[in-house]
């Protein structure tokens, strides 16, 4: 039989609502709790050199995700062969191009976002294949970010993964359509 496992610190952060929903559904899970020190990330030096290059690190975790949720409407419904570009323009590349900016000022002389890789680079990364998968020509004036995107892919002991991971250059709307 089938067991969740819920992995979470010891906190109620988002954890805690899908807590909540196992329960109210009435599934049996796994809680596993853990200290911050315990996470995977902490125990392999992915975040950050120090406590203030970690915080750092969390602030544009953070500001990822705001951008993320900024656009996630939009990229839910489009189709690039059908998007208008002054819709486009209108609707998106103003955020865009202030990001992609942000993001370019904040990679270090180390080629990311810490003195090292770290989780941010990971998530960062990803992000932006997913939004150059959507929509190529956010990018037109930002080869500095494929090239971060692609130092991170890179990485020898990821590259393999990248390259064969599942439906990896593949997009879909929310409709599945694979474009």
């Amino acid at each position: 039989m089938f067991k969740y496992r819920l992995c979470d610190f010891y906190n109620r952060g988002n954890g805690e609502v899908i807590r909540m929903i196992l329960h109210y559904v009435g599934e049996n899970f796994d809680d596993h709790r853990m200290f911050q020190e315990e996470w995977l990330v902490y125990k392999h030096n992915l975040a950050g050199s120090d406590d203030w290059e970690s915080a750092q690190l969390d602030a544009i975790a953070d500001f990822q995700k705001e951008f993320a949720d900024s656009i996630s409407t939009f990229l839910a419904v489009i189709e690039p062969e059908s998007c208008e570009k002054e819709q486009m323009y209108q609707e998106i590349f103003i955020l865009t191009d202030a990001y992609f900016t942000k993001i370019q000022e904040m990679l270090k002389e180390s080629g990311f976002l810490g003195s090292q890789p770290t989780w941010v680079d990971f998530i960062m990364a990803d992000h932006i294949d997913i939004l150059h998968g959507f929509i190529p020509i956010f990018f037109d004036k930002y080869p500095a970010i494929l090239a971060y995107k692609e130092r991170v892919f890179n990485l020898p002991m990821i590259r393999e993964y990248v390259k064969s991971r599942r439906n990896g250059n593949q997009r879909c709307n929310v409709t599945g359509r694979i474009f």
